[in-house]
């Protein structure tokens, strides 16, 4: 059973995204997966934390993409579209509310890279 799932992932490269970069349970994983060549992983974590813990555990981490949501360059892009797309369903009041609450909401590791993947950004 696995070696049929280890076969797929060879054959067909997917991508998986860790959001706590900086953990060392995730930095093991990705490491085990770029060995053995399963998949490819991206990071979401600050950039010199995550390298940090990576080192200080062994772990390779060379080549993967590290994003931190705190200085993504296309953040406001994605507050705007997500505000956009709560309009419809909130009062004038939310609405003058919502920027900063979705920022908030945005800069959170698990909701960020949802949702920069619902947008394509």
């Amino acid at each position: 059973m696995f070696e049929n799932l280890i076969s797929a992932l060879k054959a067909e490269k997917r991508t998986i995204v860790f959001t706590e970069g900086e953990d060392a349970r995730i930095l093991e994983a990705a490491s085990r997966l770029k060995k053995d060549g399963l998949m490819d992983s991206i990071l979401v974590g600050n950039v010199e934390a995550v390298k940090a813990a990576a080192a200080k555990g062994g772990f390779d981490i060379e080549g993967m993409e590290i994003i931190d949501p705190a200085t993504y360059p296309e953040m406001d892009a994605m507050v705007a579209k997500m505000v956009e797309l709560r309009k419809g369903k909130m009062s004038e009041e939310d609405c003058r509310v919502t920027p900063r609450f979705c920022l908030n909401s945005v800069k959170k590791r698990q909701q960020f890279f949802r949702i920069q993947q619902g947008f394509n950004l």
